[in-house]
């Protein structure tokens, strides 16, 4: 709201700021005779940066004295008249600070994989140019170091990152609390429209343990990492073509994976993910998560469980010579695979209603069976050396430990000391597993039999791997084990920074197993990533900044990724290598 006029005539000068811009601007409030609604025009005379030093504009220099001193600036202001602004000269843009000399070419290498895959573009449309930089910093970071945030400040005096403002603690603090829930919907939004409309995807959530106990989301759950301590999950969408994730959203450490896909779904159609396809593992599998994709008429490809009833009485009933033919064989994978229906019905309007029969794909791997029954028979073993020194010891067991011995085995346990008496292998359980053994089976909806083969459905599913793999970069190189975060906002701010690192991870990661020439000279993709970081950015006052050479494999590195090297820093010439003797 604008001051009223001054008795004296002055006009107080006030700041405006709107994004990452500052101006002293003179508010007023005027009324329209007409309508008789107000307004509040605002005049601007000029700049004002964080020293609060005043810069004219062509409005404030061709005021008159007597104009000038009508305007009343705040005393904390640092205001000079000066004369005309100099014009600007055209050509390259020249650097104002003092002479730097900072590590560049790991950071630039990221620099170029987030504009290839489009992130920079989509986070500089939500956040705008200041904050997508300092989001980027944050996980460019972790990407390079396996340090926590407490020493970015140290590492920016050193080497290059795309925030020109130095982050200390609580810098990085304010960055993360300020991600709203309206930014992570509007970069999804946009991360949509890099994939293809009819693309397949992975949807898998993974952990995070946490040491503190104020976020609303931890828990106690089934801890992959076995951490003894609370956890928040993480459910993630993947774009398994395009090896990208490209969704996210936080959930309680304690609940299972088939209770979050109705939200989940809801959540998809409002980011504009309506037409994806997707892969699901065994942990979504329930009668009601196959009921809600049938009735939303979504293409999936979910792994089922041969324990199932109907499923396990297809497995039976089947032949085994019919099964190993020649014509069932699977060359790309080594399995045989045969074709089945799997009838379901759905609930509408409290009556049951049969629908079009999945498909159900039926998989045997001779090999697997082998080795699945001599594991059981190595078990069963050792299992029993165990239960006759429990009995010579009487080892008194808990209700866990019975449960568990009680898979292939009937004990005899004393009621009053609660120890072991005797034991029997149990032969039906056994029987079960082995006619089990080698089989596995794939449960898939409006994916038709004439124009997706076997192969292109298990091809699909073993796709998923690729997910997998990006779970192990959160929780190794991207240091995201443990979050360390004490709020709401914060914990919410460090999964988006996990979020955009795991892009550029799942990208460099594509590129580098695609490359021969790259997994021939790095053992791994940080391998990759370190040759690179001796380039150097060196910026001098008023002039260009400076980009040292690329040498040896970092030219084979931007090559791979089709980047563009500076031409300046590209060698003229390249020794041609030796081959080698084939002797």
């Amino acid at each position: 709201m604008a001051r009223p006029k001054r008795a004296d005539g002055k006009k107080p000068i006030t700041l405006f700021k709107t994004g990452k811009y500052r101006y002293a601007v003179f508010q007023e409030t005027v009324k329209n005779p007409k309508t008789g609604k107000f307004s509040h025009p605002k005049t601007i005379y000029g700049t004002v940066d964080e020293q609060l030093h005043f810069t004219p504009n062509a409005r404030y220099l061709n005021l008159s004295e007597e104009e000038r001193n009508r305007l009343l600036f705040p005393p904390s202001w640092s205001v000079e008249s000066g004369a005309a602004p100099a014009k600007s000269r055209k050509g390259r843009p020249s650097y104002t600070g003092e002479s730097v000399s900072l590590l560049y070419g790991a950071a630039f290498f990221l620099e170029q994989v987030s504009s290839s895959c489009g992130l920079t573009d989509d986070m500089q449309k939500v956040f705008g140019d200041e904050r997508a930089a300092e989001l980027r910093t944050l996980a460019y970071y972790i990407l390079l170091h396996d340090d926590c945030y407490n020493h970015l400040e140290s590492w920016q005096k050193i080497e290059w990152y795309p925030s020109l403002r130095i982050l200390n603690p609580s810098s990085v603090t304010r960055i993360t609390q300020a991600v709203s829930e309206d930014d992570k919907q509007a970069l999804f939004a946009l991360r949509r429209r890099r994939i293809a409309g009819d693309a397949w995807c992975g949807i898998d959530s993974t952990s995070y343990s946490f040491y503190g106990n104020n976020i609303a989301d931890s828990h106690w759950g089934h801890n992959k990492e076995h951490d003894r301590l609370p956890q928040v999950n993480q459910l993630f969408m993947y774009d398994i073509s395009g090896s990208m994730p490209v969704y996210y959203r936080r959930m309680p450490g304690n609940i299972p994976d088939t209770r979050t896909l109705r939200t989940t779904l809801k959540e998809l159609e409002l980011a504009g993910f309506n037409g994806a396809q997707l892969v699901l593992d065994r942990g979504y599998l329930s009668a009601e998560a196959i009921e809600l994709l049938v009735k939303k008429r979504i293409s999936f490809i979910m792994m089922a469980k041969t324990s199932s009833k109907d499923i396990r009485d297809t497995i039976l009933s089947l032949d085994a010579d019919e099964l190993c033919l020649p014509d069932n064989w699977i060359t790309e994978h080594g399995v045989y695979g045969i074709e089945s229906s799997y009838p379901f019905s759905v609930t509408v309007k409290g009556k049951k209603r049969d629908v079009i029969p999945l498909r159900l794909c039926i998989f045997f791997d001779p090999e697997q069976q082998g080795a699945d029954r001599k594991a059981l028979a190595q078990h069963i073993h050792e299992t029993s050396l165990s239960l006759d020194a429990m009995i010579e010891e009487e080892t008194v067991l808990d209700d866990r430990t019975v449960k568990k011995l009680g898979k292939y085995f009937t004990l005899t346990l004393d009621e009053k000391k609660h120890t072991l008496l005797s034991y029997v292998p149990n032969e039906k359980a056994m029987r079960a597993y082995w006619a089990l053994s080698g089989f596995f089976a794939i449960i898939c909806s409006r994916v038709k039999e004439k124009e997706y083969s076997l192969s292109y459905v298990l091809d699909r599913y073993r796709m998923r791997d690729e997910q997998e793999k990006c779970f192990m970069f959160i929780k190794n190189e991207q240091n995201g084990r443990r979050l360390r975060t004490s709020t709401e906002p914060s914990t919410d701010g460090r999964m988006l920074i996990q979020f955009i690192a795991l892009t550029l991870n799942a990208v460099i990661h594509r590129v580098y197993k695609s490359s021969k020439e790259l997994t021939r000279r790095f053992p791994t993709r940080q391998h990759m990533i370190e040759e690179m970081r001796s380039i150097r950015r060196i910026d001098h006052p008023k002039r260009a900044k400076i980009i040292t050479e690329f040498v040896g494999a970092q030219v084979d590195i931007f090559d791979a990724f089709g980047f563009e090297i500076p031409s300046s820093c590209r060698p003229s010439s390249r020794p041609k290598r030796k081959k080698k003797n084939s002797s």
